[in-house]
């Protein structure tokens, strides 16, 4: 049957309405006069004479609460501001870190959508939740067996605070809707802390900063660090996003207009604010994360990947010396004393792990244990020896640091989480629609790079982008699976995408 031009122009006009109203319900102006309001007299309340950025944006955060009117969704946004800025900013007045005050506010606004949503007991959440929990539990249990009630008590409320943030992040986001709008915010306070960290690298004394300085960056001998406290954390941050965006890239459409070239900007922004952090573990962490991305992708995408990432490490052997790529790239332990040190503790991690591999020693005491196993490690005859770090500092490697604080049950589980939350994005990976299959590509290589770089630091207990990634996960595997159902029961046939015409 053929429809009169006046009846699809109708219809077209009724739907135009109906998108008005919708967009009209949800929108958040009016909701804007009050967040600011709120943010101000916090700012206020929380003045830092010390630290005024950090105070102001702890107070941003807090106040983007107000937004949660418009739609469960929103709650996500003064947590992901906190993730991506001052994380660790201590509010004196209550004498606890920003993120976990935003954490709690956030589960207690969130709660009746979260029961609500069902997904509680989804088989997408138990393979990521589960896992969780049980890591929660063998720590808790290893650190009772090893270390007073305050210190079991303040790493399990940092453990938990993880948890929430898996939960928020599979509950909130309900549709396709909601994704992009979280996306895209994301991305817009990625950037902000981003172009910080690039006029941090040029222009150190006029730039903004959150709870650091520029003595800071001259401390880390020019490493930027954006709106966090060091240039790790800024590292990590931009390693959360970067990959993300370059998923959505890969699986878009690359014809040159105003949305590729936008989102290219941004992946150019995203990743030199990366390399001036100069961390190095993180952007060599990029190369094995972008390979597996390539295995979601077919045809002429999956060799540009593969391609891409074998130039890329051509190109940096070849520029070498050429003042192009910073030198501290190129440091190894035997001109690099941070290089040596890592060597050291992983030596020192393994022999402790080996020597209490079921229940290991808690995770308060590797400092003091470790100070024992001095002289079972070789110093270096060339370059620095690292020996200095030991009983000083942590293991920078998150998979020995869990063994040998907790068991290797603990490190069973701990990997399990991972597992879980590739499996849900591998399925991810099978939506027809470019925004879910781009961001679930993307956050699976979002994740490699994150177990790449943590064999290299101690992100576990500073960071909860892991769990980010799981309850992104969960969300982005939710929206695929019903998008199957609804074109099988609306075709009859599973996977059955009908032509356009």
């Amino acid at each position: 049957m053929v429809m009169s031009s006046r009846a699809i122009s109708g219809q077209m006009i009724v739907g135009a309405g109906t998108r008005r109203s919708v967009a009209s319900r949800w929108s958040i102006r009016p909701l804007l006069v009050p967040a600011l309001a709120v943010t101000i007299a916090l700012g206020l309340v929380l003045n830092d004479p010390q630290h005024p950025n950090a105070a102001w944006l702890a107070a941003l955060a807090l106040g983007s609460f107000v937004l949660a009117l418009r739609g469960p969704f929103w709650v996500l946004v003064p947590v992901l501001l906190t993730e991506l800025t001052v994380f660790g900013y201590p509010i004196h007045s209550v004498g606890v870190a920003q993120r976990l005050i935003v954490l709690l506010v956030a589960l207690l606004i969130a709660t009746p959508s979260i029961l609500r949503s069902g997904l509680l007991t989804s088989g997408w959440m138990l393979r990521v939740l589960i896992p969780s929990g049980l890591f929660v539990a063998f720590a808790t249990l290893g650190n009772l067996l090893f270390s007073g009630d305050a210190y079991v008590f303040e790493y399990f409320r940092y453990q938990v605070g993880q948890i929430f943030a898996l939960v928020l992040a599979a509950t909130l986001i309900r549709d396709r809707h909601d994704l992009k709008r979280v996306a895209l915010i994301t991305l817009a306070i990625g950037l902000a802390a981003a172009i910080a960290a690039v006029w941090q690298h040029y222009a150190v004394t006029s730039a903004p900063f959150g709870a650091a300085s520029a003595d800071n960056v001259r401390g880390w001998k020019g490493r930027v660090m954006g709106f966090s406290g060091s240039p790790i954390a800024l590292a990590t941050q931009m390693n959360f996003l970067v990959l993300p965006v370059l998923g959505v890239l890969l699986c878009g459409s690359w014809r040159l207009n105003r949305r590729f070239v936008m989102m290219g900007m941004a992946f150019l922004i995203l990743m030199a604010a990366l390399n001036f952090s100069y961390t190095r573990s993180a952007l060599f962490a990029m190369g094995p994360g972008i390979l597996v991305m390539g295995l979601f992708l077919t045809g002429k995408r999956r060799l540009l990947v593969v391609g891409g990432v074998v130039a890329a490490v051509f190109a940096f052997q070849a520029l070498e010396g050429t003042g192009l790529i910073g030198h501290r790239y190129y440091e190894d332990a035997s001109e690099d004393t941070s290089a040596a040190s890592h060597e050291v503790l992983w030596d020192v991690s393994i022999s402790i792990a080996m020597d209490n591999p079921l229940i290991g020693i808690g995770h308060e005491h590797f400092e003091e244990v470790s100070q024992s196993y001095v002289n079972e490690v070789q110093a270096s005859e060339v370059g620095p020896s690292g020996l200095g770090v030991i009983g000083k500092q942590r293991p920078h490697n998150d998979f020995l640091s869990v063994w040998l604080s907790w068991g290797i049950l603990a490190l069973i589980v701990y990997l399990a989480l991972f597992i879980g939350t590739l499996r849900n994005l591998a399925t991810a990976s099978r939506n027809p629609d470019i925004l879910v299959r781009g961001l679930a590509i993307g956050c699976v290589g979002g994740v490699i790079v994150y177990a790449v770089n943590s064999t290299f630091h101690n992100s576990m207990d500073s960071s909860i982008f892991l769990w980010l990634y799981a309850g992104v996960s969960v969300a982005l595997a939710r929206m695929t699976v019903i998008a199957r159902r609804q074109r099988t029961e609306r075709f009859g046939v599973a996977g059955y995408v009908p032509p356009t015409t």
